[in-house]
């Protein structure tokens, strides 16, 4: 296997820039993981990285080898694309053995690599089957498949798991981590799909409009947002943005005008030296906001607004005077719509962010 890095990549089509100056690196034997809506660049990335895209600028190195120039036959990366790719015609064995028999491995050897790969992966029992007597997950895995046989430096995969229903997703995501770190292959995963993001990735790359905005391991990036697009992009519910301005003595004005937060002395800090505008957002993710119905003299009054049953937990609505905002609690926390209740602000987890740049404070 091999590291892969990207320096300065950029690609346009016409007038509209698809990727700008992408400055990534992903270690030999990591699962990076390139986050980030559709139509942000992942597709053209790792395009750019296969050889099937050319970049107007900037330097792509796979094994600290410049690749620029190199043919994507000669670069020896595999591509698994979100429509499986898988030859109609073929059985599975020879979807699989297809890559092997282009590069002329003999047919003992092929076989051979062939039964170990579907081993691996659980479809020996399929190999003399036609896609179109496969389910879904059964093809993404023979597609995986006809990648691993060739053993290529890395492995790029495009929004994989897509066409696949929620409950096979969360099977695949936990067979292809697996798979990643049996093998100790260096992967490079683009996904819209921000569970995907951070059930499976080693680090994970935020990608929005082409440019990179922050690289960092899952529970960095989302515990510790650069901006209130990452901030926003990352957790279900999403997080919970109020306007609010600050006050001297470290108080936060919710609202403004809603509610008031009192900062630590570390935050307090911060703010102070930071900031230069008078606007800021206050964020709260859902998790971190405290719900109880005992009447608390120093939480903050509100009312159940809506009730979102999800399983084992579930998501309240809060009114607070004219504000709403979301927050997630046990599934036996009983309350119907209109009740009262308190909330508190877990101030440990809470992220301001400049109204202006839309940039982290903390």
């Amino acid at each position: 296997m091999a590291s892969l890095r990207l320096v300065k990549v950029s690609k346009s089509y016409g007038n509209v820039r698809a990727i700008k100056k992408i400055d990534l690196q992903v270690k030999d034997g990591e699962l990076m993981v390139l986050l980030g809506p559709t139509g942000a660049g992942k597709t053209t990335t790792l395009r750019s990285v296969a050889g099937l895209e050319h970049p107007e600028e900037g330097e792509i190195y796979i094994d600290e080898i410049k690749v620029n120039d190199l043919s994507p036959a000669d670069r020896d990366v595999a591509f698994v694309f979100q429509n499986y790719s898988l030859y109609p015609r073929y059985t599975v064995f020879d979807n699989m053995a297809s890559p092997l028999r282009a590069h002329g491995i003999a047919k003992d050897e092929i076989e051979k690599v062939v039964r170990k790969t579907s081993d691996i992966l659980h479809i020996t029992h399929l190999l003399q089957r036609k896609p179109e007597h496969l389910s879904g997950g059964e093809m993404q895995r023979v597609a995986l498949g006809r990648a691993l046989v060739r053993e290529p430096k890395v492995f790029l995969m495009d929004e994989p798991l897509t066409n696949l229903d929620a409950k096979l997703r969360e099977e695949m995501r936990a067979q292809i981590k697996r798979l990643q770190k049996d093998i100790k292959a260096t992967f490079f995963y683009a996904t819209p799909d921000q569970a995907e993001a951070l059930s499976m990735a080693d680090r994970i790359a935020v990608l929005r409009d082409g440019e990179i905005q922050q690289i960092d391991s899952s529970s960095k990036i989302y515990n510790h947002p650069v901006n209130m697009f990452v901030a926003s992009f990352l957790g279900s519910p999403g997080i919970n943005f109020i306007s609010c301005g600050y006050k001297k003595g470290g108080i936060l004005d919710v609202g403004p005008g809603i509610f008031n937060v009192t900062l630590s002395p570390s935050q307090r800090e911060e703010v102070e030296r930071k900031v230069v505008q008078p606007q800021l957002v206050f964020g709260i993710r859902p998790e971190d906001i405290l719900v109880n119905k005992e009447n608390y003299s120093d939480w903050i009054n509100s009312e159940v607004d809506v009730v979102e049953l999800m399983g084992s937990w579930n998501v309240l609505s809060l009114k607070i005077k004219d504000c709403f905002v979301k927050a997630r609690v046990p599934a036996d926390f009983e309350v119907e719509m209109g009740d009262k209740v308190k909330v508190k602000f877990n101030i440990s987890k809470i992220h301001l962010f400049d109204s202006s740049t839309e940039k982290a404070i903390f």
